[in-house]
């Protein structure tokens, strides 16, 4: 007689979250965002520099805060000249375009996040959606920087976008790296992050990742040093130096930052990097979380 072999139990199958219900979950987000953004109502000081560099842009006496004077006191190229465009093409006032972005750019965090849960995660998708868009919205400071016109939260998308898109479409990641760039300067830093992952991962330097980010990017520092004569703006000499009085002032802002802020991080993020196997899944988001 043929031997009965035991019956083997089948393995669950593991099912997504149908995509509109995650969908309804972001638009909530997105839709209480949008009104903790507007509650706090509030313009930075700094945005009106950038609106000052525009306004002489446009009429003619280059990108200057004092006409004749040429200082790049601002760090934020990119969203300068997106001012100046919607001003002189449309007419649009400065400070309603910037909280239009600011608000925008940082609904859209919520729609990247989905797609970072999405890519991770076949089962709980739903929970861990929802988990860490609350913890997003309980942290106010992203509302505070969205409605404060200047580029806070249009440089954190373009970063964040960076990042999904290492996951889903890396041949893009160099062209929203040169966004990045362009909205500030520490858009260099995150592309460091992507280039060590790679390094990492692939064992090998990412010439070509490199070479799409770097290149574009000449012309643009060519015009820094030519029409301002350095590569680093006014704000860089401004707020940096050698000496006794800069260390204890940068010592006691690394302090108030871990005090207040820093400290949760940190004790989230040291037991997950101890589990292997979240480190190989999310290598790159640690990175940058440590780097960062």
């Amino acid at each position: 007689m043929a031997r009965k072999t035991p019956r083997q139990k089948s393995k669950p199958q593991r099912r997504e979250v149908p995509f509109a219900l995650l969908l309804i979950f972001a638009a909530a987000a997105i839709a209480y965002f949008v009104y903790v953004s507007v509650h706090f109502d509030l313009t930075q000081d700094d945005a009106f520099i950038s609106f000052r560099y525009a306004e002489n842009f446009l009429n003619g006496h280059g990108l200057v805060f004092n006409i004749g004077e040429r200082v790049e006191g601002y760090t934020n190229f990119l969203w300068v000249i997106i001012l100046a465009f919607f001003k002189g093409l449309f007419g649009l006032d400065y400070l309603g375009v910037s909280r239009v972005l600011g608000v925008a750019s940082g609904g859209g965090l919520f729609l990247l996040l989905l797609l970072l849960v999405r890519k991770h995660f076949a089962q709980d998708q739903l929970m861990l959606y929802a988990a860490a868009a609350a913890l997003m919205l309980l942290n106010h400071s992203i509302a505070y920087w969205a409605i404060a016109s200047l580029e806070t939260l249009a440089f954190s998308i373009m970063i964040f976008s960076a990042l999904v898109a290492e996951y889903h479409h890396p041949r893009i990641s160099p062209a929203l790296l040169i966004i990045a760039s362009l909205l500030r300067p520490e858009g260099v830093i995150v592309f460091g992050v992507i280039f060590l992952n790679r390094l990492i991962r692939d064992r090998a330097i990412p010439w070509l990742f490199t070479i799409l980010y770097v290149v574009p990017l000449i012309p643009f520092a060519v015009f820094k040093f030519a029409y301002y004569g350095s590569l680093f703006p006014n704000p860089y000499y401004a707020k940096s130096g050698v000496g006794l009085e800069y260390i204890i002032s940068g010592l006691e802002y690394f302090w108030q930052f871990a005090r207040e802020i820093g400290v949760y991080g940190v004790l989230f993020v040291i037991p997950l990097a101890m589990i292997t196997r979240l480190w190989s899944r999310f290598s790159l988001l640690y990175l940058f979380v440590l780097i960062y």
